[in-house]
């Protein structure tokens, strides 16, 4: 008998939360109310208010949990005064609309969090979609297009942007300002002013964007830990660029065909490069200005005009397992001193040039080297002439190698050698 009273509450409980879904109501506009504001403001929580197709000229508010489905894409046209849309409750659906605000406001301006952003199409606004201190969001399947930013968060945690069609924006395509934590994955964003755009932003994760044809490719701008995992950052004026930024991670991206350089690091330090193309450009396939201590591994790197261009002090860095094939000029050093320079495979018109005093061998190791030698050592240089006089796939004769002198102090004493004596 003692369980009964707590039974009766679970199932009082119950009743009430049924009672509740079953109160929820469906309003249809224009034939419930002729304004969706209207509909909005005689609603209750956890109504469903399906639009029909047609031009609403008027800015909505939407301050309760609600769900708002467009019918056949209906238009929402502020018409200069302020945003289309505004989210200003949790846990609203918000699909199938177009939204205009104007060039000073928003398309979808959202002040909350939990919500879902599906489908809606947004143009001719200062924002398309904009998030405001807004967290645990879902933005997809939305088109951003002929507006100033495309989608633009600042100050907000979290959120999930994906497969949205970001384009032909005066600005950049997706910008984070002071937003941290959030995912960018599956959108194709192209003819923007940039791509992506992150300032002052950490630990966010952009994976797999199509991010080409763009006046600027992915920028990072004193935006830290970030992991920028294969996307397409091509046919852009400068593909990945980042700027006062350290500890991300960039793995498997497309930088190529560029107007310019592939990836640009300027005064960024503690960043990984990993397994990324950066070929086809007329600039650099990587480039680093005052970077230091930053991991280049296992890049592909070629048909640029310089493979690698190391300038202005940027020093201790780690080049390992790149390939550094078919540039004018393989890897050029100038000014920077303390890199570690092995295990690369360089076959160009000019293998490398080196004004300072840089480390171009590791001690001998037996592990399969990028030849498929049984040690480390060196690098692979398409223009030694020296011999293996002991079999172990490590060049004995004309030592240290220097490039035909590009290399001024030391040079590579342990190069990888195909030719056994």
């Amino acid at each position: 008998m003692s369980g009964l009273p707590g039974i009766a509450i679970g199932i009082s409980i119950f009743l009430l939360l049924l009672g509740n879904s079953a109160s929820a109501v469906t309003i249809i506009v224009p034939d419930d109310y002729a304004r969706i504001q209207w509909a909005v403001d005689n609603s209750t929580a956890g109504d469903t208010i399906k639009v029909q197709r047609g031009i609403y000229y008027e800015s909505v508010n939407v301050t309760k949990p609600l769900i708002l489905r467009g019918i056949g894409m209906p238009w929402v046209n502020a018409a200069g005064n302020g945003s289309a849309i505004m989210l200003l409750a949790n846990r609203i659906k918000l699909e199938g609309f177009k939204a205009t605000g104007d060039w000073m406001n928003s398309g979808i301006l959202v002040y909350s969090n939990n919500n879902l952003i599906k489908n809606n199409n947004v143009s001719n606004n200062r924002n398309g979609i904009s998030l405001s201190n807004s967290s645990n969001n879902t933005i997809v399947g939305n088109n951003a297009s002929n507006n100033g930013k495309g989608i633009y968060l600042t100050g907000s945690r979290n959120n999930t942007i994906i497969r949205n069609i970001v384009s032909n924006n005066s600005g950049n395509g997706i910008s984070l300002s002071d937003s941290s934590f959030n995912s960018l994955s599956r959108n194709n964003i192209f003819s923007n002013s940039g791509a992506v755009y992150l300032r002052s932003s950490g630990n966010n994760r952009l994976i797999r964007n199509d991010a080409s044809k763009n006046n600027g490719g992915i920028s990072l701008l004193y935006s830290h830990n970030n992991k920028i995992i294969r996307n397409n950052a091509s046919k852009n004026s400068d593909s990945i660029f980042l700027y006062y930024s350290r500890n991300n991670t960039l793995t498997g991206n497309n930088a190529s065909n560029n107007n310019w350089d592939g990836i640009s690091l300027w005064l960024s330090e503690n960043n990984t490069l990993k397994r990324n193309i950066a070929s086809n450009n007329p600039g650099n396939g990587i480039f680093l200005y005052s970077s230091d201590h930053n991991v280049l591994g296992a890049n592909n790197v070629s048909n640029n005009n310089n493979g690698f261009y190391l300038s202005r002090s940027s020093n201790k860095n780690k080049l390992t397992g790149n390939n550094v094939s078919n540039n004018k000029n393989g890897i050029i050093l100038k000014n920077s001193k303390k890199n570690h320079i092995y295990n690369n495979y360089f076959i160009n018109k000019n293998n490398a040039n080196d004004e300072e005093k840089n480390i171009w061998n590791t001690s001998k190791k037996y592990n399969k080297n990028i030849i498929g030698g049984p040690y480390l050592g060196g690098n692979y240089w398409s223009d030694y002439t020296g011999t293996d006089m002991d079999g172990d796939g490590l060049g004995n004769t004309f030592l240290p190698y220097n490039s035909s002198s590009g290399i001024i102090n030391g040079g590579d004493y342990l190069p990888l050698s195909q030719t056994v004596k």
